[in-house]
């Protein structure tokens, strides 16, 4: 087990507001994925430490504070959904974000049963493993409190409000009214603002019985709530044909010309 901590080498300018402190675990047997990977981690303030493998990484994990955990599925001499659900009976429950080299939706959605809380699939850009690992360490600090119980709370972007509680949402100061799933499928976009997220994991996430749903679902529920946000805030639900759905703020219009009376005419933004 080593452990490396954000020096000025590592930390400096790149260092991002609320990472410092949190202490990540690395379990991987790939030295080189594994240096890559804490180089960034440390750049962005966050305090690394390494496992070559799961029995390595579980007694550290069971003496040791880990706020979140990147799990390489093909560490040496491991099991991952076997440890996976290992951590979650010794009461463990640091976020995990699963590094897996095979896409096959079985082994994706096994490991997210036993309690991981995402995945993503080499090869991968740096760049989405640090925005995937905020987004569930994000999550992870709303769910529960000082005391470890799990709260409710609001998820708030760019004027949209997300009341986990009481299952209302707000666009502009304003109520939208959505149906069950609509909600469930709103709240998990807010919850990642940002990241682009496949079919597959929205399905993974959103719907619990697979069985009878498809990517068409996925589609129709994004468009239904695309129609009722759209001109209601400064975010927008986009489609990134072939990959995904991302919501990001909204780009603002740009004034073209000035009319006599001295208004502004507004270009629309591209679709």
């Amino acid at each position: 087990m080593s452990t490396d901590t954000p020096s000025d080498d590592h930390g400096g300018t790149g260092s991002r507001p609320g990472r410092g402190g949190i202490r990540v675990l690395v379990v991987s047997g790939d030295a080189v994925m594994t240096r890559s990977l804490s180089v960034a981690l440390a750049f962005e303030g966050y305090e690394v430490c390494h496992a070559a493998d799961g029995s390595e990484a579980l007694p550290w994990l069971l003496h040791s504070r880990g706020d979140a955990i990147l799990f390489d599925t093909d560490a040496p001499e491991t099991d991952g959904v076997a440890l996976m659900g290992d951590l979650r009976s010794r009461g463990i429950t640091a976020p995990v974000l699963l590094v897996t080299e095979c896409a096959a939706l079985r082994d994706i959605v096994s490991g997210l049963a036993a309690g991981a809380d995402d995945y993503i699939v080499k090869p991968f850009d740096v760049e989405e493993v640090l925005a995937r690992l905020w987004a569930i360490l994000r999550r992870s600090r709303r769910a529960t409190g000082e005391s470890g119980e799990r709260q409710t709370g609001r998820l708030e972007f760019h004027g949209l409000v997300v009341d986990e509680s009481t299952r209302e949402v707000w666009a502009a100061d304003e109520p939208v009214s959505l149906s069950p799933k609509e909600f469930d499928l709103l709240r998990y976009f807010v919850a990642n603002a940002g990241i682009v997220l496949t079919k597959r994991q929205i399905l993974d996430r959103v719907w619990s019985d697979r069985t009878a749903v498809s990517g068409n679902a996925v589609e129709s529920c994004v468009s239904a709530l695309r129609r009722k946000l759209d001109c209601r805030g400064p975010c927008e639900l986009r489609t990134l044909r072939g990959v995904g759905y991302v919501l990001r703020a909204a780009a603002p219009s740009r004034p073209t010309r000035r009319a006599a009376t001295g208004v502004t005419v507004q270009t629309p933004r591209a679709g």
